[in-house]
């Protein structure tokens, strides 16, 4: 694993350049870039339970739910994160 030396803060550029070049995840809140801990038991369990919950309102709908492998661009809030669950409704 590389480890690369993080400014205090970054564009949003430089960040993606980062994460591109890191073999972690991190997230990025208004320059300031943040690790992602790893999960716990109970989290995953948390996690599960919501995604089960989402998936069943959203049964009749053209929306579905994506996990945390795909990160998000918050432009109103000028972060990156990568959220536990998602729900993305096309047009995408």
């Amino acid at each position: 694993m590389s480890t690369i030396e993080k400014p205090s803060r970054v564009t949003l550029a430089a960040y993606l350049e980062l994460e591109a070049a890191n073999s972690g995840q991190s997230e990025i809140y208004d320059g300031e870039i943040v690790s992602i801990a790893r999960g716990s038991y109970a989290h995953g369990v948390s996690v599960s339970n919501i995604r089960a919950a989402l998936d069943g309102k959203l049964k009749d709908s053209n929306c579905g739910l994506s996990s945390s492998r795909m990160k998000i661009h918050l432009e109103t809030s000028n972060a990156v994160v990568y959220p536990d669950v998602m729900v993305v409704c096309p047009p995408f």
